[in-house]
């Protein structure tokens, strides 16, 4: 007991040493979030279209990075080593919405949690070609080629694809376009826009499903609502 004691005690000593000897260095860049929600466990922001969510090479400055730098300068954790806060749910480059991110352990477990049983409810809204007048509630299967990064929708089940779900609620519309509410139930990748191209009603700005040549894509995740019924929303940000 002694001798395990002294070495906890010597384990300890050690961590303490090396934790003052290495100081965490602070970015000095600038970091303008827009922070919908806050506490000690988790934060919600407002990713701007044009924005990675988590870096795809070792010189992006994604989301996530911004994240940990304004939780550092902001002084709401003073360290990353024993745990590095990250985003828990992705959205597209293009794509502009809530995106979580778990400062603690505790913080992204439970967000961790609530997106894979699907306990917490996403919608977005989308601008989309054509005339969209009833409610569509769509099963189907996406097929994910990891080379080119696109994804395939089929009706029927084919090897290696996946199931998804969602539904669409038309909220005003004219000759050309329509205003759509989308509510996810599954959360595959590029699940919205391939399954809206899919259906004959591809989202405005969407150049690799919809062959658009507008600028922008009007595509943006609005509303989060928790398991403990707590709703968070937000306009498109610029």
């Amino acid at each position: 007991k002694r001798r395990r004691c002294y070495k906890n005690l010597l384990l300890r000593g050690n961590f303490l040493k090396f934790s003052k000897s290495e100081e965490v260095e602070v970015s000095s860049k600038k970091v303008d979030l827009e922070v919908i929600y806050e506490d000690e466990d988790i934060l919600i922001v407002n990713k701007p279209a044009g924005v990675l969510t988590q870096k795809a090479k070792p010189e992006d400055y994604s989301l996530n990075e911004q994240a940990i730098d304004y939780l550092l300068q902001t002084k709401k954790i003073e360290d990353t080593r024993l745990f590095k806060p990250s985003v828990c749910n992705r959205l597209d480059y293009n794509t502009s919405g809530l995106v979580t991110v778990g400062i603690t352990y505790k913080g992204a477990r439970l967000l961790n949690e609530a997106f894979k049983d699907r306990s917490l409810h996403k919608k977005y809204l989308a601008l989309v070609c054509g005339n969209l007048k009833n409610d569509l509630h769509n099963r189907r299967y996406l097929l994910k080629d990891e080379k080119t990064n696109q994804v395939t929708i089929f009706d029927k089940k084919r090897a290696n694809s996946v199931p998804i779900e969602t539904k669409y609620h038309p909220l005003a519309w004219n000759e050309r376009y329509t205003l759509v509410e989308v509510e996810l139930l599954t959360g595959k990748s590029h699940q919205i826009r391939a399954d809206l191209a899919y259906s004959g009603y591809p989202i405005v700005g969407d150049k690799k499903y919809g062959k658009s040549k507008k600028a922008k894509q009007l595509l943006h995740a609005f509303s989060l609502e928790f398991p403990n019924s707590k709703k968070f929303f937000c306009s498109i940000a610029g």
